[in-house]
């Protein structure tokens, strides 16, 4: 797969941050949401979401096709998709897929004897890859005719390295860290900032998940990509900050966790100071799209 970047990737810590790398580093995101944040359509008006205030269902009913899909691309994955269909109608999953559907891999979807009995079909990595010759592309679904109703489909990203060991700073560079190392818990600290940790290594297009402790109320950090080796936080910022305003999550406090600093804001603020929160970053290019907890606030 050709690289669009070759740039390194920096974290910056402010002040008690602690990254851990372990088996729950590796994400469940799911697709849909009540917003319909980071799915795309032609037709749009046939794609509507039901009842947000009790269970968010992605419904949509048609004689044509049509066709809904993720905004975010993505290569090495796990699939699965709760649904229901009409008797008698015909919709298809599409992995890996081009915008328009033309190019991907597309596996049909059974109907279902009502629309209240709920199937679930599973694909993983592997499945995948011995049917797809594609890279990676976006998900979505195809509906030719009938009604669908979508519970959820949820995406486990399969990730090939760890950045860090969960012993020292091996292949690690600081950069004005006062106090950086491994607790006894093996997870990476850094407190007494203002500084930030550069990997040695350099990444093109990735997927990155990690957990974050900010272990204090308010405090400011982030994961910095893209960066110019050796230059101190110079590139794009994943911002890890969980303050919001007027009580308002939907009003993040610079940026908000997840939100792309100078660039966009968190839709809204997931996961609060002094606990374990999940961010995973996708870079396609120059599209970038952050899930925190599983849940994507920015695109």
């Amino acid at each position: 797969m050709k690289k669009a970047f070759i740039l390194s990737i920096v974290c910056l810590l402010f002040l008690g941050t602690a990254f851990a790398e372990t088996e729950s580093t590796v994400p469940e995101i799911s697709l849909i949401n009540s917003e319909m944040f980071g799915l795309t359509s032609a037709e749009k008006d046939v794609w509507k979401i039901e009842s947000p205030s009790e269970k968010t269902v992605l419904t949509a009913t048609t004689t044509q096709p049509t066709i809904i899909r993720t905004t975010t691309q993505f290569g090495k994955f796990d699939v699965s998709i709760k649904y229901a269909l009409s008797k008698g109608g015909k919709a298809s999953l599409l992995l890996k897929t081009d915008p328009k559907g033309l190019r991907c891999l597309e596996i049909p979807l059974k109907d279902t004897e009502s629309m209240d009995n709920l199937q679930s079909v599973s694909l993983t990595n592997e499945q995948i890859n011995k049917t797809s010759k594609y890279g990676r592309g976006f998900i979505g679904v195809k509906l030719y005719k009938g009604t669908i109703r979508i519970e959820n489909i949820i995406v486990k990203p399969v990730l090939s390295q760890k950045l860090f060991n969960g012993k020292d700073l091996d292949n690690w560079k600081t950069h004005d860290v006062i106090d950086a190392g491994v607790n006894e818990n093996g997870e990476l600290t850094v407190k007494n900032g203002n500084g930030s940790l550069e990997s040695a290594l350099r990444y093109g297009d990735f997927n990155l998940s990690l957990d974050v402790y900010v272990n204090g109320e308010g405090l400011n950090s982030g994961v910095f990509f893209r960066c110019i080796p050796g230059e101190k936080m110079n590139g794009y910022e994943c911002q890890v900050h969980f303050g919001f305003l007027d009580g308002d999550r939907t009003k993040p406090q610079d940026c908000g966790t997840g939100g792309i600093f100078r660039r966009v804001n968190a839709r809204k603020v997931i996961g609060n100071d002094k606990e374990w929160v999940n961010v995973y970053i996708n870079a396609v290019g120059n599209h970038f799209a952050v899930w925190v907890n599983g849940e994507q606030v920015s695109d």
